[in-house]
């Protein structure tokens, strides 16, 4: 399911590469980008996450059952990262009108 959402979030980034695939230029390459991407975050969210729960979760390294206060606090890093990624793409994604 976070894979979906994931995909989905790259999706909504890519719109305008998109687009520009239903003309017949780069469909390849956007292809290729949005695979990688979803590959990519998987990649590098799942350590993050682990070091941020750890970070977040008192106990002892013997204990490996985390309570849903620290999971929550954990999960807030995929938040951040789509907040910061919308202000990059509102920033710097220009739509052109034609």
């Amino acid at each position: 399911m976070r894979e979906n959402r994931e995909k989905l979030n790259v999706d909504i980034v890519m719109h305008r590469y998109h687009s520009a695939a239903r003309l017949g230029k780069n469909k390849g390459t956007v292809i290729a980008f949005n695979n990688m991407a979803v590959v990519i975050s998987g990649a590098l969210f799942q350590p993050l996450i682990g070091k941020t729960l750890q970070l977040f979760h008192p106990a002892s390294a013997a204990q490996v059952i985390y309570d849903a206060s620290a999971l929550k606090k954990s999960l807030i890093v995929i938040i951040l990262c789509y907040l910061i990624g919308t202000v990059i793409a509102s920033l710097f994604i220009k739509e052109t009108y034609r």
